[in-house]
């Protein structure tokens, strides 16, 4: 015997109908139904068409059409059919009405708006309702970092990949990445990489090395190669991981701060014990030229900031044992961006630190900087006070006097990244500043 059917029936989505009647048939554990939604019914011939397959497959008719033509359109077509049919909004608008004195504005979907992230929401919903091992989590927008650590802990799989919407992997990469990945051990797979700009052309591919065998290295000769042959160790997209290993090792993306896998990147792979390196594509990333975090001249301030966010954690990844192997490799990677690191004697941190320390002028030479303090900051501070603030500072540092202001230089070199500069000065700055008793909260320094 085959199953009753019900359409659930609507001029916009029909997920109302739908629900109305599967909370009714659910009453019924005992007979099995087959419940098929019809959406967008908004012409008299489409209801036509409706009443019509429902005598041929003598199935039952639910409804949430705003239209009162349609809505008796349908009501008298189904009445001379023998067709049993349920206005479910029907009565609802007219109860509505009764009660402010209003009518309806008879528009369909208005529930929904039907905006395209509307569109991409539903679509998502449907694919994930055809498929039992999928969850979709709402939440608000708090940023990648956080949206990232959430579906980490929601996550059920032996392994986890961080991919983006808009991109997307290569053809039959799924299958293989499974039999490699199905009896495996490994903390990290890594593998090939291609980037295409909004054109679809090939920018180029972020490989490891062209070995035909794959290869298992540990995280640390990871960092050390790819620095060598000047591959970059994000994004994140090339790395499937095994999900307790980020667990046990409490590896999360640091919320609130922009270019995450800069920080998180490093992290995970001196603490890595077992990386295998696969020279095939299976990632496409996709370059944009606008419209996104790395390309929008609005969020300057907070990516540079981000960025002396994401260096102040590297330095203090010395706790790990791997981490002095590649300590040089993995500070070096900041000095990509001079321009950026030029602003930042203008606003950000230092300017903020600054001002706290009372220091007048910071004053950037071609193979030195100056810093020179006001008066009355001179006056407060005693030579120790200004030898504990160089304390840990790398570079060379001499005292002087300045227009009987008291004048710190720093002594650079070559080898001296803007990055590298700026962290200093923003750790001398602080010092002075708490032997000023001026320190800020850090609730000021989060605002």
């Amino acid at each position: 015997m085959s199953k009753p059917i019900i359409y659930a029936c609507s001029d916009s989505l029909g997920d109302t109908a739908e629900r109305v009647a599967r909370a009714a048939a659910s009453q019924y554990d005992k007979q099995e139904f087959d419940i098929m939604r019809m959406p967008y019914i908004r012409t008299e011939q489409q209801v036509e068409d409706l009443v019509q397959k429902a005598v041929e497959n003598q199935a039952m008719i639910c409804y949430t059409i705003i239209s009162p033509v349609l809505r008796n359109k349908l009501k008298t077509l189904t009445s001379a059919a023998h067709i049993t049919a349920i206005d479910i909004i029907g009565p609802m608008l007219a109860g509505v009405g009764t009660l402010t004195e209003t009518e309806p504005t008879t528009k369909p979907g208005m529930i929904h708006q039907l905006d395209e992230e509307y569109f991409k929401r539903v679509e998502a919903i449907e694919f994930a309702v055809k498929f039992d091992n999928l969850k979709i989590i709402n939440q608000e927008n708090q940023g990648l970092s956080v949206a990232r650590n959430t579906g980490l802990k929601a996550a059920r799989g032996k392994y986890v990949w961080f991919v983006d919407s808009d991109d997307w992997v290569e053809y039959d990469s799924l299958p293989f990445l499974l039999k490699h990945l199905e009896h495996s051990d490994r903390d990290v797979l890594m593998f090939k990489i291609r980037e295409y700009n909004e054109e679809g052309r090939i920018l180029f591919e972020r490989s490891f090395h062209d070995n035909k065998n794959e290869e298992q290295i540990s995280g640390t000769d990871v960092v050390l190669y790819m620095k060598k042959y000047g591959i970059d160790i994000t994004p994140m997209q090339q790395y499937v991981i095994r999900r307790d290993f980020l667990l046990e090792n409490n590896l999360f993306f640091v919320p609130g701060i922009y270019h995450e896998d800069m920080e998180f990147a490093p992290r995970m792979l001196i603490t890595a014990k077992r990386v295998s390196v696969i020279p095939k594509v299976i990632y496409c990333y996709l370059r944009r030229s606008s419209g996104s975090i790395t390309t929008d001249v609005s969020l300057q301030k907070k990516r540079i900031l981000s960025k002396i966010e994401i260096y102040k954690r590297i330095h203090q990844l010395n706790g790990y044992a791997e981490y002095e192997e590649v300590q040089a490799d993995l500070i070096d990677r900041f000095g990509d961006y001079p321009d950026e690191c030029a602003n930042l004697l203008e606003i950000g941190l230092l300017k903020f630190y600054a001002d706290h320390a009372m220091i007048e002028r910071i004053t950037q030479y071609d193979k030195k900087v100056e810093i020179l303090l006001s008066k009355k900051a001179a006056e407060k501070l005693g030579l120790r006070e200004l030898v504990a603030s160089l304390d840990d500072c790398d570079l060379k540092s001499t005292f002087g006097e300045k227009n009987n202001q008291t004048l710190i230089t720093l002594l650079c070199d070559d080898k001296t990244k803007e990055t590298q500069l700026l962290y200093e000065l923003q750790q001398i700055a602080k010092k002075i500043a708490e032997s000023l008793g001026n320190f800020p909260k850090e609730e000021e320094i989060k605002a």
